[in-house]
């Protein structure tokens, strides 16, 4: 094991300035003042407003047919609205939103007496709004549409992690220059010191560790080889450092710890966050209902565009002639089937409890849908991974080589488990934090606490109400829900041995998220293919982007948007693209010189 120091002195820092400052030279000082020009006016601002890309054209008569009604189909609806599309879109969930989809639980913990009150809002997990979402951001300016003003877990700092002996760890973005200031949230973490006395970090270390350069294809392809533990170990860093600072992080972003994780799901993450300090330090969620603040807008709005939604409404087969998709029939549905609100799957009898998420409610919903064909000039495939694997093995998509390697994709899974607790204890030990990474406990990871996170909902019922997000969800798997609400609750206890015993909870599997394991990449979907009129959106897709999560669903959204725009001549209607990562010359000189090789 190397032994290097994760103390960084003055002259060191300076030395490694001005290394790489001498190296900047060879790109020229009016490459550097375009680039600060171009942060000033794209990247600074929390919403990122682009003049060119508001713009509303007239009707063209082109047909556009989306089959998902989740965030990416939302996104690529309005944008074509816009410039002059007719767009349908065939969701078979009753609902849109996707895996942002929020509901109301009247029956979960206590009633409010609030006369307007129509129950508390719960979701598959909250979803954090990272600063360098700037084209996710963008689309949101457009529609008037903003999540919450509050930086999470401000004023405590970014990231809270908690080990098993109960010991808090705030960790804090420095005021360094860009992209130093990421050292401060690394180095001289309370379990290291405790344990390993012995390893520290230097300069060089943690040059290498954020000197990714995703244009450069060996080092992509390296990064996918190998998994982010042994990448880590292989550059020094101890299992340690792995389990107390990087795995947590990884089940929270990826689902998946550092030992399945590629490096590459790492560096995508954390060389989002280096161009400027607000892309690491401002963190922030969407407000307390994803459903009010965010989807049911975005449908108002097609609806007002003259967009139509077929809800309840599945894709059974695709019509093919000459690479050219001509049409998609849809399935009939008789009264014989119940259709979970939100995640769609379908029940021969009204279950109560989805047997596929563990929604509960008294609204399944039991529709009569007759079988239906529909055509377009543009077949936009806006599905989840799990569905996709599905679809895109199946005529007429394997006679074209490139669907195949779906089979392989990777998926994420996910237990989310809202525990409430009367009174406040957490107050006691972890102040108005909102969010904490629990390290090392067999059940508790990723905790939100809602009282503080969702005030407007949570915080008058003199009560701890935890969303609880378990990852990777296999661990879950052979847990009934009361067993999984137990065993988090015996990990809460073993550092909060006052709590209450909880009043009540509700569990929640999802099964369709993105993750990036080893070797994944080869396993992504083209966006396009052999298919001359059909594009397929979403995070699992390849792309040549530096944009990840959410950033990426709008990224790929936009993508397509341009691409049929370019195909119907109107070219002055495209979407100005952001990149994803602030440009920093520091950073980029920096990967110039040092490689994760």
């Amino acid at each position: 094991m190397n032994k290097w120091k994760f103390t960084l002195s003055r002259r060191e820092l300076l030395q490694g300035l001005g290394s790489v400052f001498l190296a900047t030279q060879a790109h020229g000082a009016s490459r550097f003042l375009a680039s600060t020009q171009n942060f000033q006016s794209r990247y600074k601002n929390e919403y990122p407003n682009i003049p060119e890309n508001h713009i509303e054209l007239p009707k063209n008569g082109k047909k556009v047919l989306i089959i998902g009604a989740g965030l990416s189909g939302l996104i690529s609806a309005c944008e074509l609205l816009d410039r002059g599309f007719d767009v349908t879109i065939l969701e078979k969930s009753p609902r849109a939103g996707g895996k942002l989809i929020s509901w109301r639980d009247k029956n979960f913990g206590k009633p409010s007496q609030e006369p307007s009150w129509n129950g508390h809002p719960l979701e598959h997990g909250t979803h954090a709004v990272c600063w360098f979402y700037r084209n996710f951001r963008e689309f949101l300016y457009r529609k008037n549409l903003r999540i919450r003003k509050k930086i999470t877990n401000s004023p405590y700092g970014l990231l809270q992690l908690v080990y098993t002996d109960g010991t808090l760890d705030d960790r804090h973005v420095s005021n360094l220059p860009p992209p130093f200031h990421a050292l401060e949230i690394m180095k001289d973490l309370k379990k290291i010191n405790k344990t390993n006395k012995n390893i520290s970090y230097d300069l060089q270390q943690f040059l290498r560790f954020i000197s990714f350069d995703s244009e450069n294809a060996s080092e992509v392809k390296y990064l996918d080889s190998i998994s982010t533990k042994n990448w880590a170990e292989k550059i020094g860093f101890s299992n340690a450092f792995v389990s107390a600072f990087i795995d947590p992080i990884l089940e929270m972003s990826n689902f998946k710890t550092g030992d399945t994780s590629s490096a590459l799901a790492w560096h995508r993450f954390i060389d989002s966050t280096l161009g400027q300090r607000a892309d690491l330090a401002n963190f922030q969620f969407f407000q307390d209902s994803t459903e009010d603040t965010v989807i049911q807008p975005l449908v108002q709005y097609i609806y007002s565009k003259g967009g139509k939604f077929y809800f309840n409404t599945e894709v059974i087969q695709f019509f093919e002639k000459n690479k050219h998709i001509t049409g998609v029939k849809t399935g009939s549905l008789n009264g014989k089937v119940y259709i979970c609100p939100i995640c769609g799957e379908m029940h021969f009898y009204n279950p109560k409890k989805c047997q596929r998420c563990g929604y509960m409610g008294n609204d399944f919903v039991n529709p009569v849908v007759p079988e239906e064909e529909f055509s377009s000039d543009y077949y936009l495939f806006a599905v989840d991974p799990l569905n996709a694997k599905r679809i895109l093995i199946q005529e007429p998509f394997t006679q074209f080589d490139e669907f195949a390697r779906i089979r392989e994709l990777p998926v994420g899974r996910v237990t989310t488990a809202f525990i409430w607790y009367s009174g406040n204890t957490w107050y006691k030990h972890f102040e108005e934090r909102e969010s904490i990474f629990f390290t090392g406990f067999p059940y508790l990871k990723t905790t939100m606490n809602l009282t503080y996170l969702k005030p407007n909902s949570y915080k008058n019922f003199n009560a701890d109400i935890l969303e609880i997000q378990i990852s990777p969800g296999e661990i879950t798997n052979a847990l009934t829900d009361h067993e999984v609400a137990s065993a988090v609750d015996k990990d809460l206890r073993s550092i909060m041995p006052e709590l209450p015993p909880f009043l009540d909870f509700r569990v929640h599997r999802i099964d369709n998220f993105s993750s990036v394991t080893v070797g994944s990449e080869k396993t992504r979907p083209p966006i396009f293919n052999s298919l001359d009129n059909f594009f397929i959106l979403g995070d699992y897709v390849s792309l040549n982007h530096k944009a990840i999560f959410m950033e990426k669903v709008a990224v790929v959204a936009k993508t397509v948007v341009n691409h049929i725009l370019e195909r119907e001549h109107l070219n002055e209607a495209k979407i100005k693209i952001l990149s994803s990562e602030t440009p920093n010359l520091m950073v980029k000189t920096i990967r110039k010189v040092l490689h994760v090789l």
